[in-house]
């Protein structure tokens, strides 16, 4: 699974909101050691979450990087709001969510499910959040880096 089939597959979410989704920094091909169907949970919960926090007719910006300590990890980043300080400590609680509650977008339960995944994995899950600028989501996972010509 890569993070261009996830983004692929959220193509009426993001054309429905005018959000343009920029993926960078792709110069390895990361192998993760997990399962295909929890890491396209995990990175369609944060994608489909930035598309819907921004702004109509904004971005979306997917950067993967390497470390050096044979870590993935995947910054997601949007240009909506912001989350509020006072939602912040309570944002991966469990049916916690800053959606508006007659909207169709789920029951608030996607950040947490995603950040229990992401922590059985061996990873870790946080953001930042600016007000009135952006959120940025930083997936971190275990992987082997594998460099593939062409990508």
């Amino acid at each position: 699974v890569s993070i261009r089939d996830v983004v692929n597959m959220l193509k009426n979410v993001s054309n429905e909101r005018r959000v343009t989704i920029n993926i960078g920094g792709f110069d390895d091909t990361a192998m993760v050691t997990m399962s295909e169907d929890y890491f396209r949970q995990i990175l369609f919960n944060i994608i489909k979450n930035a598309i819907e926090a921004s702004l109509d007719s904004s971005e979306v910006n997917i950067v993967n990087i390497k470390n050096q300590n044979n870590r993935l990890i995947i910054m997601i980043s949007d240009q909506g709001e912001g989350i509020p300080n006072e939602s912040r400590s309570r944002i991966f609680e469990p049916f916690f969510t800053t959606k508006d509650k007659y909207s169709d977008s789920g029951l608030g339960l996607g950040l947490s499910t995603t950040k229990g995944i992401v922590e059985a994995m061996g990873g870790s899950l946080d953001f930042t959040s600016e007000k009135d600028k952006r959120t940025t989501f930083t997936i971190e996972l275990p992987a082997n880096v594998v460099r593939e010509e062409g990508i």
